[in-house]
């Protein structure tokens, strides 16, 4: 297909919707309702993910030693931690060091006078690999690391390692689920659209048939017509999105609108929706109506 052949089907395409204005902003305002549900899961994954990825770098592995090592036990130590697989960072926290982070967070200024020696151990915190950061993962390398003589305990907070994975997994098939559920309603709404222009139009797609024009040629204009109709209902309903985001983040803050590659992606699926819509439309109606 030459430019000047697609210039002109893409031209007959945007005629089409100028032509059956009504028919066209029904089907506009239908999807639109659909790609606000599949925007606004959207930007509340996007958000939450955010969050879950904060979550996902605080998960650490901390290595509680025995009480009152040596220097060379210590340094051993570090080196060894360092060597282990998915292992990416280690941090030496002496007992004072634990002490003032404990009592900062407390507000216990005063309270080693009271208690007289200084219970925390010392320990290393680990920093893990992005693709070490899974519940079986870490409880892997807490047991390596468990095991050596020098260790006293590990302490990973499996619990919530373990719920934040599976609401990060929970998370992935909502949207999903919610993805193919708009996905189908956005399909059928192009799909009927098409159908109706096509049979609207039966008289002029038999004369163009008679005088040679291909099937592609006839057809294209149509998957056109979808895809400019599930663009301006995705523009319509990213334009509403973003309004709803602002106010809602000027009231509340923390709150971020889509990224632009995460903007294109949602513009991408809308027109392959389009495209899709109107080539099923067409298969049953050219079959049922032959020109």
């Amino acid at each position: 297909m030459n430019v000047r052949t697609a210039k002109y089907l893409f031209g007959e395409g945007l005629q089409a919707v100028r032509r059956h204005p009504a028919l066209s902003l029904s089907a506009v305002v239908a999807m639109t309702a659909s790609l606000l549900v599949l925007g606004g899961l959207l930007i509340i994954s996007a958000n939450v993910h955010r969050i879950v990825d904060d979550l996902e770098g605080r998960k650490e592995v901390v290595v509680y030693l025995l009480p009152e090592p040596e220097s060379s036990v210590r340094l051993r130590v570090e080196e060894r931690l360092k060597d282990v697989p998915g292992v990416v960072g280690v941090r030496y926290i002496s007992p004072e060091e634990a002490w003032d982070d404990f009592t900062a967070e407390m507000s216990g200024e005063g309270l080693l006078e009271e208690i007289g020696d200084n219970p925390l151990p010392p320990s290393f915190e680990l920093k893990l690999a992005n693709d070490r950061r899974d519940l079986a993962s870490i409880e892997a390398i807490a047991g390596e690391v468990g095991a050596w003589e020098e260790v006293d305990e590990v302490a990973y907070g499996g619990a919530w390692v373990s719920r934040l994975d599976a609401f990060a997994r929970q998370l992935a098939w909502l949207n999903l689920g919610v993805l193919l559920a708009v996905g189908l309603a956005v399909v059928a709404v192009v799909a009927n659209t098409i159908r109706l222009t096509v049979l609207a139009k039966r008289d002029m797609i038999e004369v163009m048939k008679v005088v040679g024009a291909s099937e592609w040629f006839i057809r294209t204009p149509f998957l056109y017509e979808g895809m400019i109709q599930t663009l301006g209902a995705s523009l319509v309903a990213l334009g509403t999105l973003y309004g709803i985001t602002r106010g809602v983040s000027e009231q509340f803050g923390g709150i971020s609108f889509l990224t632009l590659p995460q903007v294109a992606a949602f513009l991408g699926t809308a027109l392959i929706l389009g495209a899709a819509g109107s080539y099923l439309a067409l298969r049953p109606v050219f079959k049922n109506y032959p020109v």
